[in-house]
């Protein structure tokens, strides 16, 4: 090949080169554009408006975004006709057809979930980082995971909460007694007053049948207790020293979510406990 052929071969690579990087370019703008009404649609959590382009927001309970739209970077991935979208704090993948329509597929941090639910699942190992919007979902689908762990909760909470009911002093004039109860708490976390409440039960003697028997309840506000710790806490009013004495019980007042929100202390290994439990029980 003489000097002149060549020139010409090199021409003709560079015009090629030179028209699909154009192509590419155009390609990146019109994803970009796309990708910025796109966003507008997703931070006004539009759902309906978004189907056509992309099916997996059905899926979603709701949509968050908070984006620049002169911040939006478009790049190719090593897919023909795909490309990445970064928002800065989410992604996504468009993928263009030849007809030039685009479509949406895997998709991070465009759904939205409640903050101290997304805080907790992540401190648990019930969703990880690293997961997309879709996978996130179903992870979030498996309640019976958030039931496990609340009721194992509760139920460590309420076995190692125990109050116990002594007189405090006695009016030998009056005939008459004061009483306290002792709260004592065997968690590795603290027990906040409203988590319970004490059921004070007064025992009376009948003398007709010479037994005791329940004269009536009240119902008194719990009291904070520190982790491995007690508390004690005064009776209201005063008592027959003689003929009465009184029982306490412990009342649970929180709720499995309550619970999980204020006495929970994860590991961040959970979920994974979870799971092999779940499956050395089929």
């Amino acid at each position: 090949m003489n000097n002149n052929n060549l020139r010409k071969g090199c021409y003709a690579v560079i015009i090629v080169l030179t028209a699909l990087m154009v192509s590419c370019s155009s390609i990146e703008k019109e994803v970009a554009k796309f990708a910025a009404d796109f966003a507008t649609k997703v931070s006004k959590n539009q759902k309906n408006s978004l189907l056509e382009v992309w099916p997996d927001v059905a899926k979603a309970d709701s949509l968050a975004l908070t984006f620049n739209a002169d911040s939006i970077a478009v790049e190719p991935t090593q897919t023909e006709g795909q490309f990445k979208v970064n928002f800065g704090n989410a992604d996504m993948i468009v993928t263009v057809a030849e007809d030039g329509k685009m479509t949406v597929g895997e998709a991070k941090g465009l759904f939205a979930w409640p903050e101290d639910k997304v805080r907790m699942a992540l401190a648990t190992g019930w969703i990880t980082k690293e997961l997309n919007d879709i996978q996130k979902q179903e992870r979030f689908a498996d309640t019976l995971f958030i039931n496990d762990l609340a009721g194992k909760l509760m139920d460590e909470m309420k076995s190692k909460l125990k109050a116990s009911c002594m007189t405090s002093s006695i009016n030998f004039h009056a005939g008459t007694s004061v009483w306290s109860i002792t709260v004592k708490n065997d968690n590795d976390f603290d027990i906040p007053a409203d988590a319970y409440s004490l059921v004070l039960t007064e025992w009376g003697f009948d003398i007709e049948r010479l037994v005791d028997v329940p004269v009536g309840t009240k119902t008194l506000d719990g009291v904070m207790v520190k982790a491995k710790s007690t508390e004690k806490c005064p009776v209201p009013g005063t008592y027959d020293y003689e003929y009465s004495s009184l029982k306490v019980s412990v009342k649970m007042k929180y709720n499995k979510e309550q619970a999980i929100k204020n006495l929970l202390k994860p590991t961040g290994n959970e979920y994974v406990e979870y799971l092999k439990q779940k499956n050395n029980g089929k």
